[in-house]
């Protein structure tokens, strides 16, 4: 008599239209005990997650017919699939693609050409956090719920400070926003005093952060500094944080600036989180520009 093998392993989407990188990630995937399937552009793609239900898409942005970017806003918007986590391949320092895929709906990035290690590690992980993506749904709901109340930036800042904190470790946040008159005024936020080292290191990064991913550089001018801090005590020894993980943020799909997380210690593994990330800063960029316009 036979008996049926029920198959519980995650199920993995693999879109790429270059077979040789595509059979490569299945080689990996498949030898660490997921269940793959394939498609090679972006409407395929998007019709198997339809019909397959995986619980994790991996895809090329560069596609014939539909690309990777195309295939995130169709899934992000359709309830049937909306709840399947992306991650985009690109190649390295595409600026834009970042941008332009947290914008459509994607979760994480990754380069390609990265090692067996790195995508199963991300894998892994990514199918880990999706067990408490309701409750981070939940988070960005009641955040924005409070910021409909909200009218005063700092408010504005130091709420987004503590949803951000209590969910993550990190010391320091940098939020960058394009005003409408061409200013860009850049607030860091942070538990306790910045030593002045280590906001001029920061907001040196930010600036950098702010002009790669913007297109335009930054000049003394256009950037007022502005340092919030919610305790009188002061980071010890610290003179620039060891390591950053830096979020564009879209309003309107329009370019609207940046949120960068530092810390003055270990990083732990926070770029996981960039669609939770990017939803929350996005909610508070939103709600500083709401502000903006009627203080104006």
């Amino acid at each position: 008599m036979r008996t049926a093998v029920l198959n519980l392993a995650p199920k993995i989407l693999i879109v790429d239209d270059t077979l040789s990188e595509a059979e490569l990630v299945e080689q990996w995937l498949d030898e660490a005990g997921y269940e793959t399937i394939m498609a090679c552009n972006g409407f395929e793609g998007y019709e198997s997650a339809i019909l397959n239900k995986p619980d994790l898409i991996v895809s090329d942005v560069t596609m014939p017919i539909h690309d990777g970017f195309w295939l995130c806003k169709s899934v992000s918007e359709n309830p049937q699939t909306s709840h399947i986590p992306i991650v985009l391949l690109t190649h390295r320092d595409q600026a834009p693609d970042i941008l332009q895929g947290l914008g459509a709906g994607a979760h994480a990035f990754m380069i390609k050409g990265s090692s067996e290690t790195e995508l199963l590690s991300r894998v892994k992980r990514l199918l880990k956090a999706q067990e408490g993506k309701s409750t981070e749904s939940l988070i960005v709901d009641n955040l924005h719920s409070r910021l409909v109340l909200t009218h005063d930036r700092k408010d504005i800042l130091k709420l987004l400070y503590r949803t951000l904190t209590e969910q993550a470790s990190f010391d320091a946040m940098a939020f960058l926003i394009s005003g409408e008159d061409g200013s860009r005024p850049l607030v860091m936020v942070s538990a306790e005093v910045l030593p002045p080292a280590a906001a001029s290191a920061i907001a040196v990064e930010a600036s950098g952060t702010f002009a790669l991913f913007s297109g335009t550089s930054l000049d003394e001018t256009q950037l007022t500094v502005e340092s919030l801090s919610l305790s009188d005590h002061m980071h010890k020894g610290q003179t620039s944080p060891t390591a950053a993980v830096k979020i564009p943020l879209q309003v309107d799909n329009e370019f609207a600036g940046i949120m960068a997380l530092f810390t003055f210690g270990e990083m732990k593994q926070l770029e996981d989180r960039l669609r939770f990330f990017f939803d929350v800063g996005v909610e508070a960029a939103r709600a500083i520009r709401k502000v903006s316009l009627e203080s104006a």
